[in-house]
């Protein structure tokens, strides 16, 4: 979410009228999960809502609702899917198409599901989604000696090296309808992740 047009101030998400780009709050990596949104209006320069001029990204998440329902997601890619645009002119140049830095495997997975506790009155919404991202990355080789039983550095190529990136969300949320105008709503999310 962070972006900005023509030099304005940088995107601001809210969720369920809530900015969650508070300075000093906000610390690390939160990535919004599609399996728990339900509707994202993007507005930009006058919304009378915001307290600044740049974009504004409103989202609505799911909550449950009055019928048992679930959702599911799964998307992969590796490198038998990957296209190459490798050509006589850049192997004339010496380049390595082995070598060269390619996907090893995308995935992400997720699984949803809402309802309703008490009808028209209490709803859970539940869910968890995993992502993971590595890249063979070019340039950089294992150490074929032990550590740290050797201070030395003797390159293995016939290891690749490779990036491990992960996102994981766990999120739970339960909606309490207390009057026809007024909900209550208590929700979690836990996101382990690393950029590694």
């Amino acid at each position: 979410t962070r972006f900005s047009l023509h030099g304005a101030p940088e995107a601001q998400p809210y969720v369920d009228g809530i900015n969650q780009q508070i300075p000093g709050i906000t610390i690390g990596v939160f990535v919004f999960s599609q399996l728990n949104i339900q509707e994202v209006t993007a507005t930009s320069g006058g919304d009378a809502e915001a307290d600044f001029g740049g974009t504004m990204l409103k989202m609505v998440p799911r909550d449950g609702g009055n019928q048992f329902s679930g959702i599911s997601q799964f998307t992969y890619s590796g490198p038998s899917l990957e296209a190459s645009n490798i050509n006589d002119s850049l192997i004339a140049r010496h380049l390595d198409p082995k070598r060269v830095g390619s996907l090893k495997k995308y995935r992400e997975t997720g699984l949803a599901l809402g309802g309703p506790i008490r009808q028209s009155k209490i709803w859970f919404y539940v869910s968890g989604r995993e992502g993971v991202n590595q890249l063979f990355v070019d340039g950089v080789q294992w150490n074929a000696l032990k550590q740290p039983a050797s201070l030395l550095y003797r390159p293995d190529p016939s290891q690749r090296v490779f990036t491990n990136d992960y996102t994981r969300d766990l999120t739970g949320r339960l909606t309490w309808q207390v009057t026809p105008k007024d909900k209550l709503v208590l929700a979690t999310s836990h996101q382990p992740n690393c950029n590694c």
